[in-house]
């Protein structure tokens, strides 16, 4: 954690910190116990596709499912 918050608090990352804060709306979280592997484009792909909605069932036609006038 005392790695991300001297990066977030390092010269160099305060001077161009109005770049983000000026045109995004978002926050920042430093989250301890992210290991090295985390691939955040993979995580976000996944809530992406949880997050889909169900395609509807298509409408049966007006003979039925067997083909059959009711």
């Amino acid at each position: 954690m005392w790695l991300a918050r001297a990066w977030y608090e390092s010269p160099a990352y305060q001077q161009i910190l109005r770049l983000r804060t000026d045109h995004v709306e978002g926050d920042v979280l430093l989250i301890e116990g992210v290991g090295p592997e985390y691939d955040p484009r993979e995580r976000s792909q996944k809530l992406q596709a949880e997050a889909k909605p169900e395609p509807e069932p298509e409408p049966e036609s007006e003979t039925g499912a067997a083909g059959r006038r009711p």
